[in-house]
């Protein structure tokens, strides 16, 4: 998908605004993480409406913006304009998958925390598994 879209030479053609969610969702920020493209997806999704929150908090995190991660959470929690959060894989593999990891900082991780509580009931559980157990569990560990 990522070899499609930078084969684009003019990106105002593309009419389904869908393609900038799979290529974000093409990512993989364990090998490598490629902040041009990042970066231009993001603004061609701004420039269409289309809000991408759920995805870069996932960018965020990997480039160690753990606060920024939180604050996009908490911000998606309380607007009223978003019901349900978009499933996302990359999502659900770099975020959610930090709340094991032994690296990630403590006061990082309790905001992270506090924020998926936050949004928890905007989440589909039946995707994402039961978010408020995963970091309830998480917590009483520390």
């Amino acid at each position: 998908m990522i070899e499609a879209y930078l084969d684009v030479l003019d990106y105002s053609v593309i009419v389904d605004n869908g393609v900038f969610t799979q290529v974000l969702e093409s990512m993989s920020f364990s090998d490598h993480i490629d902040h041009v493209l990042f970066g231009h997806v993001m603004d061609q999704m701004k420039q269409r409406g289309m809000d991408g929150r759920v995805q870069y908090s996932a960018y965020y995190l990997a480039v160690k913006g753990g606060w920024t991660t939180a604050d996009l959470l908490t911000e998606l929690s309380t607007d009223g304009a978003v019901d349900r959060l978009a499933n996302s894989k990359l999502f659900k593999s770099q975020v959610l998958a930090c709340l094991n990891d032994a690296s990630l900082d403590s006061l990082v991780r309790e905001k992270i925390v506090e924020a998926l509580n936050a949004c928890s009931h905007k989440l589909d559980a039946a995707f994402y598994g039961e978010i408020s157990a995963q970091t309830q569990a998480k917590t009483k560990e520390e």
